[in-house]
C-alpha cells in the first residue's frame, strides 16, 4: 500500500496510508490555510487549518474508535471588573467587526489545542492608503512569511524558496464574519458575560456565545476594552470543556510599525520562484453541482475553483464556503481517485477542527472541512448531489 507524505504550512510532515483525499485538495486547503494566517482577524482559520497536517494521520473509517482529547474545565476570569454592555449576539460581533485601520499593533499568538499540539506566530499590522498591511511569520513548521496587502497574498516558503502570490478579498475585521444575507447570529447564539480580565497584559472583556443547538461549537471572547481587538479566543465543546485556544502571549498597541517598512520588506522576489496558482469565482451549480439542504443557520459565501498545483498538472478543485456567522465549513470536491478506498468515509478531529470525508453518488469525492461538530460535516456531505 503506498505511503503518502503530508504536510501543512506549520505541522510537521506525517506519513500516512490511503489518503481521504487527493494531493490536489489537500494542497488546495493549506493554500485556504495560507490565505488566511494574515492577522488575527483570521484567527478561527488560521487556527483550523494549523491542525490540517496532522489530521492527515489521524484519518481513521468511521466508526473506528479514537480518544476524545481531555482539557480541563476553563477557569473564571479574574481581573479588573466593570459593568459590561447588554448586547446580543450579533451587537457583540459588530463590536469586533472595529475599523482595522484605527490602530497598529505588533504581537505573537499562540494557538493551542486539547490534545497539546501548539503553534505560535510573529505578526505586524499596520495601514497606508485605508488598507490593512499584515506581516505574520509563523515560529513552527516550515520557515515561512506571509504577507498581506489589501487583496493581495503573499506566502514566501524560504525553505524551498518559493513565492505564491494570490489575490484575496479585502480583509474585515476578526471575527471575520461577513455581512451575510440570511444569517442572523442572535438567532443561533446567545450570550452570557464573563467579566473581565488581563491578557497579554490589556484589559480584556469576556464574551461567551452559547449556542442554541447543536450544529456549532460554543466561543468565548476576550475584547480589548478600548480597541474592540478580539485579544483571546477559545472554543468550547457541548459539554463545556475547552477545546482550543487562540490569545496573544504579547502585544504591544502602541508600537510605532510603519506600513511602508513593511511593503519593502517584500516588495523583491529576488532569488525567489514565482507561483500564482489560478482561482476562480464560480457557483456550485454552473460546475454541476448542488447542495440540497444545509445545516439551520448556515449560509453560502461563494464557491471557488481552484487550480491548486502552479504548473496546471492536476484536476482543479471546487470548494464552496458556508458560515453561520461565526462558524464556517468549507466543502471541497473532486472526481474519484482509483487509489482511494471509495467505500468508506474517513474522519478526523483535532481540538475544534474536524474533518469528513467521503464518496458522493457518481465518480467524485467531498472532503468537508469546519470548526464545527462532526455531525455538522457529515449533515453538509450527505446533501450534497452532482446534476451532471
Amino acid at each position: 500500500m503506498n505511503s503518502w507524505l503530508l504536510t501543512s504550512s506549520s505541522a510537521t510532515p506525517i506519513r500516512c496510508r490511503c489518503p481521504p483525499v487527493s494531493c490536489a485538495t489537500q494542497r488546495s486547503i493549506r493554500l485556504v490555510a495560507d490565505l488566511e494566517t494574515t492577522e488575527m482577524q483570521c484567527v478561527r482559520r488560521f487556527r483550523t487549518l494549523a491542525w490540517v497536517g496532522a489530521l492527515w494521520g489521524l484519518l481513521m473509517p468511521v466508526g473506528a474508535s479514537a480518544q476524545s482529547p481531555q482539557f480541563g474545565p476553563a477557569s473564571s476570569p479574574q481581573g479588573i471588573e466593570r459593568t459590561l454592555p447588554k448586547l446580543d449576539a450579533a451587537q457583540w460581533v459588530e463590536r469586533m467587526r472595529a475599523d482595522p485601520c484605527a490602530r497598529t499593533y505588533t504581537g505573537a499568538l499562540v494557538v493551542s489545542a486539547a490534545s497539546g499540539a501548539m503553534t505560535s506566530s510573529r505578526m505586524w499590522h499596520a495601514c497606508i492608503d485605508g488598507l490593512p498591511v499584515v506581516r505574520v511569520e509563523p515560529q513552527t513548521g516550515v520557515p515561512r512569511v506571509v504577507f498581506r496587502h489589501g487583496d493581495e497574498v503573499r506566502t514566501f516558503n524560504l525553505q524551498a524558496r518559493t513565492v505564491r502570490v494570490e489575490p484575496r478579498e479585502p480583509a474585515r475585521g476578526f471575527p471575520a464574519v461577513p455581512l451575510l444575507s440570511g444569517a442572523a447570529v442572535s438567532q443561533h447564539y446567545g450570550v452570557k458575560l464573563l467579566g473581565s480580565e488581563r491578557v497579554a497584559g490589556a484589559i480584556a472583556d469576556g464574551v461567551a456565545f452559547v449556542p442554541q443547538d447543536a450544529w456549532r461549537f460554543g466561543y468565548r471572547f476576550w475584547i480589548e476594552r478600548d480597541s474592540g481587538l478580539v485579544l483571546k479566543l477559545q472554543t468550547v465543546g457541548p459539554d463545556g470543556r475547552m477545546l482550543e485556544q487562540t490569545a496573544f502571549s504579547q502585544l504591544d498597541l502602541k508600537s510605532p510599525v510603519r506600513a511602508e517598512e513593511l511593503l519593502q520588506s517584500v516588495q523583491s522576489f529576488q532569488g525567489f520562484q514565482i507561483e500564482m496558482p489560478s482561482i476562480r469565482r464560480t457557483a456550485a451549480e454552473a460546475e454541476g453541482w448542488v447542495l440540497r439542504q444545509i445545516p439551520p443557520g448556515f449560509v453560502s459565501l461563494g464557491c471557488f475553483l481552484r487550480q491548486a498545483s502552479p504548473k496546471g498538472d492536476t484536476a482543479p478543485v471546487l470548494q464552496c464556503v458556508y458560515s453561520d456567522g461565526l462558524a464556517s465549513v468549507s466543502v471541497f470536491l473532486e472526481d474519484l481517485s482509483p487509489q482511494r478506498p471509495a467505500d468508506k468515509a474517513q474522519t478526523a478531529s483535532i481540538g475544534a477542527t474536524h474533518l469528513w470525508a467521503q464518496r458522493v453518488k457518481g465518480d467524485a469525492w467531498t472532503t468537508v472541512v469546519g470548526e464545527v461538530p462532526l455531525a455538522t460535516l457529515r449533515a453538509f456531505a450527505h446533501h450534497i448531489e452532482r446534476l451532471r
